[in-house]
């Protein structure tokens, strides 16, 4: 694992398949923890195949559109 962004945090919307997805591996892989947000439910399988011990991906299945659903996830 590369270690560019060790130390950081990187907060991907939409992250449960396609782009959302390759941008959380490349900020994982850089050495970022990584909050995954996704409106599905699948945001939880995508965290589990990227970090098998989730110290370093939190999952987070919610509509970042929705400021009051936002608040009660990070709160």
């Amino acid at each position: 694992m590369a270690t560019e962004l060790k130390g950081k945090t990187a907060l991907i919307t939409d992250a449960a398949q396609g782009l959302g997805t390759a941008i959380a591996q490349a900020m994982y892989y850089a050495g970022a923890r990584v909050v995954l947000t996704d409106i599905s439910e699948t945001v939880n399988n995508t965290a589990a195949a990227l970090d098998k011990d989730n110290k370093s991906v939190l999952p987070l299945q919610l509509d970042v559109s929705d400021i009051n659903a936002f608040e009660k996830s990070i709160l």
